[in-house]
């Protein structure tokens, strides 16, 4: 087989795990009222409250229109809250809700859940292997910064 038709096969089978992975989780998600791209910031605004839009996309990876449909919704679900920054009046800050946080822990769970069935074969070598080919995918296709 030529390398150009195995990077082929390998692409297709890992976009196949990725929608399948979407897939599962965006049904598991959504009886808990939390749905597809809001767990990236919830585990983020958990971590590090009070970050502003732009901070939120670049750390996600969403361009901006995209981000503000995801926090409008969870604003009107009361997830979040925006508050003006107390310095520069020009920012907004975004913080959890109590709801939030409570959706935040349930998701956690849940996807805790998911990952123990996704993993439950491999060996703690093929997982630390998995990682870190992972992690290399992931350096070849961000944007390399000058």
């Amino acid at each position: 087989m030529k390398k150009r038709d195995q990077f082929h096969d390998l692409s297709l089978s890992y976009h196949r795990i990725t929608r399948l992975n979407l897939q599962h989780v965006h049904a598991a998600l959504e009886p808990i009222g939390v749905f597809p791209g809001q767990p990236p910031i919830l585990f983020l605004l958990s971590g590090e409250p009070g970050l502003t839009q732009k901070q939120i996309g670049e750390a996600i990876f969403v361009r901006a229109a995209t981000l503000t449909s995801l926090l409008q919704r969870m604003e009107k679900s009361e997830l979040i809250v925006r508050e003006q920054d107390v310095h520069d009046h020009r920012k907004m800050r975004v913080f959890l809700t109590e709801k939030g946080h409570q959706k935040t822990g349930e998701t956690r769970e849940m996807l805790a859940d998911f990952e123990q069935k996704m993993f439950v074969d491999f060996s703690d070598t093929e997982l630390i292997l998995f990682e870190a080919l992972l992690e290399k995918i992931e350096r070849n296709l961000r944007p390399q910064t000058e």
